[in-house]
């Protein structure tokens, strides 16, 4: 079902001017009864309003003028009117055009489009939607301000060529933010695997409680990563050696031993070419 009222609906509209019509006469009467010919400026329009305002309200938006004007946009009773009215259009806008042999659907902007552009709406893809709306920057659409240099105005061929360039545009600049994308994500995820890398040597080197305050801030942060802890970024070095020694729960009696840290690994040489001693 598809029947809604427009916002200047004769009916509503005549409802809102009527009110609006009398409550201003009323009030100029008012303001001359009160204060004579001359209009004070210190008296503002709503000043008064619930002296003049109250009748013409009460005639405006009487019973009798909302039961007319819902009876003539078809809402009670509940006819459908306004569905109707635009089918009884609709049908009489074909009708003219059958009468020249002009096909109705190329009255309608699908139509348009098709016979300018040689374009087939329904084969073109549907647009994603963010809460029921496309997404406008999804579409390249042509403005006039992209047409301010051409005189005399536009072929469709020069509105399809700056189209396209406007397409090609968009598409450059999403494939390079997928790139710079992409490219922070490996450089993260290279990170994350270097320091939890260095956190497993960090783990593995301690055999005391006391080690764990000679740690730098860094294999601090390694080692609470590798043990998958999380830690407040902006907290001091004591926290964070404090949330450590109680996560490994390391022996605290006995020698402190000197802490070694084991160097990583030297990345892997690369083959000699062959024929090369």
């Amino acid at each position: 079902m598809h029947c809604r009222a427009s916002r200047n609906d004769h009916t509503w509209s005549g409802t809102r001017g009527a009110f609006a019509t009398r409550c201003k006469s009323a009030s100029l009467a008012s303001i001359l009864q009160a204060v004579g010919p001359v209009y004070p400026a210190s008296i503002g329009y709503g000043c008064a309003f619930m002296t003049f305002g109250w009748d013409p309200w009460e005639e405006a938006f009487s019973l009798g003028n909302c039961v007319k004007a819902w009876s003539e946009i078809g809402v009670s009773p509940f006819t459908q009117k306004v569905y109707w009215d635009l089918l009884e259009k609709k049908k009489k806008k074909e009708a003219i055009a059958s009468k020249a042999n002009i096909n109705p659907e190329n009255l309608t902007i699908e139509g348009m489009v098709k016979i300018m552009f040689n374009i087939d709406p329904a084969e073109v893809p549907e647009q994603p939607t963010v809460g029921g709306r496309s997404r406008k920057r999804d579409r390249d659409t042509l403005h006039s301000c992209d047409l301010w240099d051409l005189p005399g105005g536009a072929t469709g061929e020069e509105c399809m060529e700056r189209v396209r360039r406007k397409t090609e545009a968009r598409q450059q600049k999403e494939a390079a933010a997928a790139s710079k994308k992409a490219n922070t994500a490996q450089r993260r995820q290279a990170a994350s695997s270097a320091a939890n890398e260095q956190g497993s040597r960090v783990v593995s080197a301690l055999v005391h409680t006391v080690q764990v305050s000679y740690l730098t801030r860094a294999n601090l942060e390694a080692a609470l990563q590798f043990k998958g802890i999380k830690w407040d970024k902006k907290a001091l070095k004591p926290a964070l050696v404090k949330l450590l020694q109680d996560a490994l729960a390391l022996p605290s009696d006995g020698p402190i031993p000197v802490l070694v840290i084991p160097d990583p690994p030297a990345p892997a040489l690369a083959p000699a070419p062959r024929g090369h001693a």
